[in-house]
């Protein structure tokens, strides 16, 4: 299961989505089985059977055509321009509203320059407590908690963010699509790592790696246009499962006509994995 949910990273977000809601459903048949056998529950309910028994019976789906629409000529910009360009539209709200658009998509841990990183969590400090922002503010606050975030970006490398900034909705794809492979990754490893150790109990396992699929459902919302609230993973969790038990008429009746926003909006927080 860890191996087919790193496959999936590749994929479009919606496959992804529908992937992870059936690993779960299946990961709930097989814990109904596990309880079944040490005697704490009579039988696995009908219609998890064939889901817990088709789990280990799946063959990897080959990787979905890279989705395209979002970027001109299906270019993404390298990690380092994607964090400038969302700093440089947060700091200088360039263009204007960029950055109530930037501020609603990325979070802290899509950075992986660590003074980008401490730079957005000022950025993301001075706007709850709705305080002016600007590069001399985000320095400033930057400065403020360093011994507790490390350095930011100084006055003048915030300055040189605003020409970059007019990148700011292909930076926010590219640093999205970027966490999304990274926390694929990683859950692949903490799963294997997981089944692998002995020692830890069947029901905690398959919860392990249930929540595991969750952090990556997660995330691969905010590539979809259609934002969940910012709610906690077993609420996620509770939605993915609910999307499995729908008939093909009630998700027809129940969704939006799908249209790709010109920004991703969503505001999950998936939980950090650890490498």
């Amino acid at each position: 299961m860890g191996l087919r949910l790193e496959s999936l990273a590749t994929g479009e977000p919606e496959q992804i989505i529908d992937s992870v809601a059936n690993a779960l459903t299946s990961l709930e048949g097989l814990d109904q089985r596990w309880h079944v056998a040490i005697g704490q529950r009579a039988e696995v309910d009908t219609d998890h059977v064939a889901a817990a028994m088709s789990v280990c019976a799946e063959v990897l789906p080959p990787p979905a055509a890279p989705d395209v629409e979002t970027l001109p000529d299906g270019q993404e910009l390298d990690q380092r321009l994607a964090e400038k360009a969302v700093i440089g539209a947060a700091v200088h709200d360039w263009p204007t509203g960029a950055r109530s658009q930037v501020l609603g998509t990325i979070r802290s841990h899509d950075f992986t320059d660590a003074r980008a990183a401490a730079t957005w969590q000022a950025v993301e400090h001075l706007s709850e407590h709705d305080a002016p922002i600007d590069e001399i503010t985000v320095a400033w606050q930057g400065w403020r908690v360093r011994g507790r975030t490390g350095n930011g970006l100084t006055v003048q490398e915030l300055r040189e963010t605003r020409s970059s900034a007019l990148f700011h909705e292909m930076g926010a794809a590219t640093l999205a699509k970027s966490t999304l492979t990274r926390v694929a990754d990683q859950a692949m490893i903490a799963i294997s790592q997981c089944a692998q150790d002995l020692r830890i109990d069947p029901t905690a396992l398959i919860d392990s790696v249930a929540t595991h699929h969750v952090v990556v459902a997660a995330v691969a919302q905010r590539l979809t246009g259609e934002p969940f609230p910012s709610e906690s993973l077993a609420a996620i969790k509770k939605r993915l499962l609910d999307r499995t038990r729908r008939t093909p008429a009630q998700v027809v009746s129940t969704s939006a006509p799908f249209e790709r926003p010109s920004s991703y909006t969503a505001d999950l927080r998936p939980s950090h994995i650890s490498p």
